[in-house]
């Protein structure tokens, strides 16, 4: 049988001609069918509007008496793009995404993939003025059911006990996805002035994806971060049960910091002129146990004009700079964090942001310290003792001296003020006599 769809797409199918209602065999192609139609099923559970796609197919079909249904062959849809309603700006699209060698069946419920090649995908994630996520909206609608009414809906719709599915978790399997040229846009509406970030010439690929707990998909990811600055993501994850194991290192090289500005104002009270960020991230999760290490080099950090904000560090950012910069211009942070998933109370970006507070306190309250510890100098490096009534240093002194002479070198951003002082009965014991 050939014929059309909707005037576009062509349909081919050959059915087994000893087929019945209850068992039947054949092969469909269908070609360049375009799925705007089914916007209005979209509709019921989204809050997008499919704009346009095609989609190609040819599977070999089967239906056997026990009435589930098989399918093998391959599928592409092309030139999908899809709008967030509320933004009316484009949410997910690409140019094609293709699957090969797929294999389903209904019963038991089994999904396998050879390969997916998504050529050109994009996605623009937003945070709201409210700090709601885009994501959450456009996957749901204000029209769809509460969740407890769907749930009372699923349960009465769920199969029988004595289907031989109902007692059995879903397997999806894909063998390798090959991502092509894909971007991203990010933007944060809720910081005042706005913060944006695109992602570009995203590639790489995932391997052994499953969704079985106990497997590991391999990925490994190349893309730039504002066009210009190189990102790597590598590493083991189960998206289906990532807070089971999950090991990923993320690095990113040369970003520009005056990016986050935004950022930088609300929190720690200054815009950023300059700098470049280099990150080494680590990201490991077991038994819901979270380990991860950020290691963070900063290049020629320059601060600019003071910003208001209530949320600012009270802080001197500005002499904590001064004291983590070395005489080329550098910082080199690391900050390790770790902590149970189950925890309510854990979040990893405001324990990052605390760890960097933390560590602005100890360089500023304690400056002497920090740069004994830096310098193999003493804790006490902001005291240098002399004897009473005299002028000369003794070794243990000279000792320190040194090192403050040597961190003063290290620290070009540093200025020392050294107040005249004296012990009025120790020395004029001793100058007295």
């Amino acid at each position: 049988m050939d014929s059309k769809v909707n005037e576009t797409a062509s349909l081919k199918a050959q059915i087994d001609g000893a087929a019945t209602l209850s068992s039947l065999k054949g092969h469909v192609e269908l070609a360049d069918f375009e799925l705007p139609p089914f916007q209005p099923y979209l509709a019921q559970q989204t809050s997008m509007t499919l704009k346009s796609g095609l989609l190609t197919t040819a599977m070999d079909v089967e239906r056997i008496d026990d009435g589930s249904f098989s399918a093998r062959g391959t599928a592409s849809i092309a030139h999908l793009v899809t709008i967030d309603n509320e933004l009316q700006k484009d949410f997910i699209k690409w140019a094609e995404l293709a699957l090969s060698d797929f294999d389903f069946r209904s019963s038991p419920l089994r999904f396998h993939i050879g390969s997916v090649v998504a050529n050109a995908p994009y996605a623009r994630v937003i945070v709201q003025p409210d700090r709601t996520v885009n994501v959450m909206h456009v996957l749901s609608t204000s029209s769809a059911p509460p969740a407890a009414a769907s749930s009372v809906t699923a349960s009465s719709t769920r199969p029988a006990s004595n289907d031989r599915s109902a007692n059995t978790e879903p397997m999806v399997v894909v063998d390798k996805i090959d991502i092509r040229n894909g971007s991203a846009n990010y933007a944060d509406l809720w910081i005042q002035p706005n913060f944006a970030v695109g992602i570009e010439e995203l590639s790489g690929s995932i391997t052994g994806l499953s969704s079985d707990p106990k497997s590991h998909a391999k990925l490994e990811l190349n893309g730039k971060v504002d066009r210009y600055a190189p990102a790597h993501i590598v590493g083991e994850v189960n998206p289906f049960s990532a807070t089971a194991y999950s090991n990923l290192q993320l690095t990113f090289r040369g970003v520009e910091l005056t990016s986050i500005t935004p950022y930088s104002g609300r929190f720690a009270g200054y815009k950023i002129v300059k700098g470049k960020l280099n990150a080494d991230l680590n990201y490991k999760v077991e038994d819901r146990a979270l380990t991860a290490d950020h290691h963070f080099v900063i290049d020629q950090l320059q601060l600019g004009e003071r910003v208001e904000s209530p949320e600012a560090t009270k802080l001197p950012v500005r002499l904590a700079v001064a004291l983590l910069q070395d005489k080329n211009g550098v910082i080199d942070i690391a900050l390790p964090v770790s902590g149970s998933l189950d925890d309510p109370q854990f979040r990893v970006g405001p324990i990052i942001l605390k760890a960097f507070v933390n560590l602005i306190a100890k360089a500023v309250t304690a400056p002497f310290k920090l740069l004994g510890s830096l310098f193999g100098g003493h804790e006490d490096m902001n005291f240098i003792d002399f004897a009473p009534g005299d002028a000369t240093l003794d070794p243990a002194a000279q000792e320190k001296l040194a090192s403050v002479v040597k961190a003063l070198e290290a620290r070009p951003g540093l200025e020392l003020d050294v107040p005249e002082t004296y012990a009025p009965d120790a020395d004029g014991a001793v100058l007295g006599a």
